[in-house]
């Protein structure tokens, strides 16, 4: 299906809709197709990001001598409010007035799956409900949610420190030491009236890029990702890190977090947070700053892990297995509730855009 004779809301249509007239005279008809459809995306796009309806300096696309506005000029108050979107070159692609230089469906698909990864993240921790209740709880019988996390970085950065801290609040971490193969710790949260069991895995100490396993990334939904801020190498690794977390992550949406560790040590400080926090948009991250002698700060990452996770889920970017009563797998879907779907029907959903434009954040989904 695309665009057909059917009315619509001028502001949105493409300037191939409009019959060219000159002198009260048809000199070519409108045309319809799969392009038109690219065009009026464009507009709404930019209207969401905009966040109001379209602003034009002409109610239609034609002078009245028959000459064609370009779209990008007609429509230039509302590009230039747009600043320096990270879709605005998506949304001037398929405004323009040449069907044949706007992007195919294809292309937009391929260009929003590009922008999954960074945008739940960059809506970050300054998205988080300071106010919500988050406490740990026994076991439970049955889960709303279930998260795998996962600790890389670096050797020494200290992520051992920060997962047995949170374990146990009196733990010495002079006391630590280099960890051998895998660490997993499994916890249980109440999260106001739901309940969230989290497997979080802690990596051995002594990996480097080369040798990380691709099973510690398997189904990881996740990742506290930790650099030294008394070691500014370990900050000019984090391109690595990212490139080993998209190549082996089974889950395309798994959330990270950038940890700056060792904040207690000032004097040996080489990194500020002003610096990691730059760094951390750079690459489309969530940054926090911690110490292994803090465990309230220990705490707020988790806070903000299962936050974002949940949040993400409820979102419909990432999806999270349940088993009911009977054994049958069940997915929970964007809306929060579970449905049974074969593997085909989960990959039909093929595209999630999440903007966050002025303060909000505006999901449409794809199927």
């Amino acid at each position: 299906m695309y665009a057909t004779r059917v009315p619509g809301t001028p502001v949105y249509a493409a300037p191939e809709t409009y019959p060219v007239m000159r002198q009260f005279e048809v000199i070519s008809d409108a045309k319809y197709g799969p392009k038109v459809d690219v065009f009026s995306f464009g507009a709404v796009l930019l209207a969401m990001i905009v966040g109001h309806e379209p602003v034009v300096c002409s109610i239609t696309p034609i002078t009245k001598d028959g000459e064609m506005i370009k779209e990008h000029d007609r429509r230039k108050t509302d590009i230039l409010e747009m600043g320096d979107h990270f879709l605005k070159e998506l949304v001037l692609k398929c405004l323009e007035n040449d069907s044949n230089c706007r992007q195919s469906a294809a292309d937009i698909k391929v260009e929003l799956e590009k922008h999954k990864w960074h945008l739940v993240r960059h809506c970050g921790c300054n998205e988080m409900d300071e106010e919500a209740v988050i406490e740990k709880v026994g076991r439970q019988p049955s889960y709303d949610y279930r998260f795998k996390v996962l600790f890389i970085g670096d050797r020494g950065v200290g992520k051992s420190c920060l997962f047995q801290r949170f374990q146990n609040p009196f733990y010495n971490v002079l006391m630590s030491t280099m960890t051998i193969g895998l660490d997993i710790d499994n916890e249980s949260f109440k999260y106001d009236s739901k309940f969230v069991h989290l497997e979080v895995i802690d990596t051995a100490g002594q990996e480097q890029f080369f040798s990380v396993q691709a099973m510690y990334f398997r189904g990881i939904h996740g990742i506290f990702l930790v650099c030294d801020v008394t070691n500014r190498e370990t900050f000019h690794h984090i391109p690595r890190w990212l490139e080993l977390a998209h190549l082996h992550c089974t889950e395309s949406n798994a959330l990270i977090i950038l940890i700056g560790n060792k904040i207690d040590q000032v004097e040996k400080r080489q990194v500020s947070y002003d610096e990691g926090q730059a760094l951390a948009k750079c690459h489309g991250l969530s940054y926090m700053e911690a110490s292994a002698l803090d465990a309230e700060r220990i705490e707020d990452m988790y806070r903000n892990m299962i936050q974002l996770l949940t949040r993400s889920v409820d979102l419909g970017s990432i999806t999270i297995e349940l088993r009911d009563t009977k054994g049958k797998v069940k997915l929970k879907n964007c809306h929060g509730n579970p449905s049974v779907r074969s593997v085909a029907e989960s990959e039909a959903l093929w595209g999630t855009i999440l903007l966050y434009c002025n303060s909000h954040l505006i999901i449409l989904l794809f199927y």
